[in-house]
């Protein structure tokens, strides 16, 4: 991905590029398997990742943000430190391992064995050292299991190196690509995701059990959420498109600002419908 080359890339090479002063990272995991298992459940036939769904349907870095801040301010008042997610120009998957939080999967996510990979991350990085025992990074418990790879429609799984083709991947191109310059990976254009892919995720068998752990009868909606259901999930693809096409740019920002969706832009939702070919 482009927008990670260059000086972000040099940057990634050390956290202390970013922040000089580091010394240490307390890293969390932020679970959003309960707003998965309600979007599951809805069986609509367009689909969205789920973190989008999750949180509330707010944009989970302001989340994230504001719950590392609250927890900085009450522990970490006497030190310089950093809030950061995956925004900041660090390897924030790399810290979570070496916190011992997860595994990287074959579908190169952090897998932890009670949440799974329907979890986002953030870490508040300190300014000083301390006294405290630093849990074994975990095992890879994969094992032989390649469903991920062979699930994935645009077979953007490298099972050597455990990394993705973003080229190939939907998520890149329905969140990451905003303009209608080039066509989507093969297989796009017959499938049902209009943001993001949790294809990968789903058919993962840590996930399968994750869920089990969430109760079945968690199914209210927020606000935010049944906004994002009634007019993402719900509407005839051209019914979407149209409607999309008749509010102006700015419009659209009001509309969905604070959310995940504000990130593509009205275009880039439009973008993403024009290569559907199913019909409602």
């Amino acid at each position: 991905m482009k927008y990670l080359e260059g000086e972000k890339m040099d940057l990634r090479q050390s956290v202390k590029n970013y922040f000089p002063e580091f010394k240490s990272a307390f890293s969390f995991l932020f679970d959003y398997r309960s707003d998965k298992k309600i979007l599951k459940n809805l069986n609509t036939e367009k689909k969205i990742g789920g973190y989008a769904f999750g949180f509330e349907g707010k944009d989970y870095h302001h989340h994230i943000w504001d719950s590392l801040n609250a927890i900085s301010e009450k522990y970490f008042s006497n030190y310089k430190v950093k809030v950061v997610c995956d925004t900041a120009p660090i390897l924030d998957r790399e810290l979570a391992y070496r916190c011992g939080l997860g595994w990287f999967g074959k579908n190169s996510m952090l897998i932890n064995r009670f949440y799974g990979s329907y979890v986002m991350i953030g870490h508040i990085l300190v300014d000083r050292t301390f006294n405290v025992t630093t849990k074994q990074v975990e095992t890879d418990h994969c094992g032989q299991c390649t469903r991920c790879i062979a699930a994935c429609p645009t077979d953007a799984i490298d099972p050597v190196t455990r990394t993705v083709n973003s080229n190939d991947c939907i998520p890149f191109f329905t969140i990451e690509k905003f303009k209608d310059d080039e066509p989507p990976p093969h297989a796009f254009s017959s499938m049902d995701e209009i943001f993001g892919c949790d294809i990968c995720q789903e058919v993962c068998p840590w996930n399968d059990r994750s869920l089990k752990y969430v109760a079945d009868d968690q199914n209210i909606l927020t606000e935010g959420q049944e906004k994002i259901k009634k007019f993402f999930l719900e509407k005839p693809t051209n019914e979407l498109k149209s409607e999309l096409e008749s509010i102006s740019k700015k419009q659209y920002v009001r509309d969905w600002k604070g959310t995940s969706f504000e990130r593509t832009g009205r275009d880039g939702i439009i973008k993403n419908l024009k290569w559907k070919n199913k019909k409602d």
